[in-house]
């Protein structure tokens, strides 16, 4: 081999050497392989929200030219997880690897603004709508602040301030709640008669619950008929004297 020769095979090496670590890129996979990550995860939570990294680059193969690849559907991938990926050549299934990574998947979700004491009614001047790491929270949440607004919602428990606030951590707030002043309504002779009563217990609509006239103080129980209302049966007192259905 001439001198000439000898450093021409190793211009070659050296260009292919370069040309491997470029088509690796910065995650030590090939460039289709990448691009096929990239692709599913984008799809499933969004371009700027979901970051990953491969763990492990065994078992996977260069990638010629006339080579597609595309990610198995494994559901919804977070934290350590292995996602195969088909290499599809002519229509069929070439070869299928298994690309070893770390999933960091994040949200927009709702947090507790301020600490909440069990049975605040949740506003928008106490939740903060974040971006946020989910890949270890399992719970369920609102996606955005038009879902919550068909419905008010109260914690269940105490909240510290930067909570996330899963379903797990609400309820519905009912209709009447204990220590709520109400009014207690009765029905006279087709005639319908309201006074003032405070709520004994909490209730929706339709449930039967414990309240007391204010103006007799005496304590009997009713149907919740809507927010702050309850029907009660019996005589009742009101600010002009007693009825009686």
């Amino acid at each position: 081999m001439t001198i000439f020769n000898r450093y021409l095979v190793i211009a070659v090496l050296a260009l292919v050497t370069v040309l491997s670590a470029y088509a690796q890129n910065e995650k030590g996979l090939p460039e289709p392989v990448v691009k096929a990550v990239d692709s599913y995860l984008s799809d499933i939570y969004g371009d700027d929200l979901v970051a990953w990294t491969p763990t492990s680059t065994r078992n996977v193969l260069e990638v010629p030219a006339d080579v597609e690849c595309e990610v198995v559907d494994t559901g919804l991938p977070r934290g350590n997880t292995i996602l195969t990926v088909n290499m599809n050549r002519r229509g069929r299934i070439w070869k299928r690897v298994p690309v070893s990574c770390r999933v960091l998947a994040f949200a927009w979700v709702p947090t507790a603004g301020t600490d909440l004491d069990r049975h605040t009614t949740l506003t928008s001047d106490n939740i903060r709508w974040e971006r946020r790491e989910i890949t270890t929270i399992r719970g369920r949440w609102f996606d955005s602040p038009s879902e919550m607004n068909h419905t008010v919602w109260r914690t269940n428990r105490k909240v510290r301030r930067g909570d996330i606030l899963t379903l797990d951590y609400l309820e519905e707030k009912p209709q009447v709640v204990r220590g709520q002043f109400i009014d207690l309504v009765a029905s006279v002779a087709g005639v319908q008669v309201e006074t003032e009563g405070l709520a004994l217990e909490d209730g929706s609509i339709g449930d039967k619950v414990r309240v007391k006239n204010t103006q007799s103080g005496t304590q009997l129980y009713g149907l919740v008929q809507g927010e702050g209302k309850v029907e009660v049966q019996g005589i009742i007192q009101t600010r002009r004297g007693r009825v009686s259905p």
